[in-house]
């Protein structure tokens, strides 16, 4: 028992830099609508389990997240092979999501290799402030960022100071 309690308590300074996944995914499937969540600098690589198909899968609820970058660190948000970077869709709440001072990287998906957003009406506007979409690949459509569902109009995505380096998609809209 005291072993298992020492390695708990070591178990963070043993991962330095890593944000652990399971909080993410928690602080999403805990948060009311309209809520704000700010993540420690750090690396988030792993699967939440959800979908095969992205490594963040975020549905249900609006959901404000940010990095908690005083110190300069950063937040970063990574696919994999196969895997988008997030996948956001919230219906059936309203109101406006903002993704701010993070890093999107190394997504690999169909579509929407950094961030897929599905809107379904006007009420449900996204905000990316200052986030960075960076060597995501998407085989169709969305290397960066893709926009689909009935609310996917230009009314749905508001970019405000993000940078979008080296953004690929096999057919359009590589970001």
């Amino acid at each position: 028992m005291t072993f298992l309690l020492l390695l708990l308590l070591l178990l963070p300074l043993l991962t330095p830099g890593q944000v652990n996944m399971p909080s993410i995914a928690s602080s999403y499937a805990g948060a009311l609508t309209g809520s704000s969540v700010q993540l420690n600098p750090g690396v988030v690589a792993s699967h939440d389990g959800i979908s095969p198909d992205v490594n963040l899968w975020f549905q249900g609820k609006v959901v404000n997240y940010s990095c908690n970058n005083n110190d300069g660190g950063l937040c970063t948000l990574k696919g994999a092979p196969g895997k988008g970077v997030l996948y956001y869709k919230p219906y059936p709440a309203i109101g406006t999501a903002t993704f701010g001072f993070l890093v999107f990287t190394d997504g690999d998906a169909a579509d929407g290799g950094g961030l897929y957003l599905y809107l379904t009406n006007s009420n449900t506007p996204v905000e990316t402030v200052v986030c960075s979409f960076i060597d995501n690949v998407a085989d169709t459509s969305g290397g960066a960022i893709r926009i689909n569902g009935p609310g996917s109009s230009s009314w749905g995505l508001v970019v405000k100071g993000c940078t979008f380096t080296d953004n690929l998609a096999g057919q359009a809209n590589g970001g």
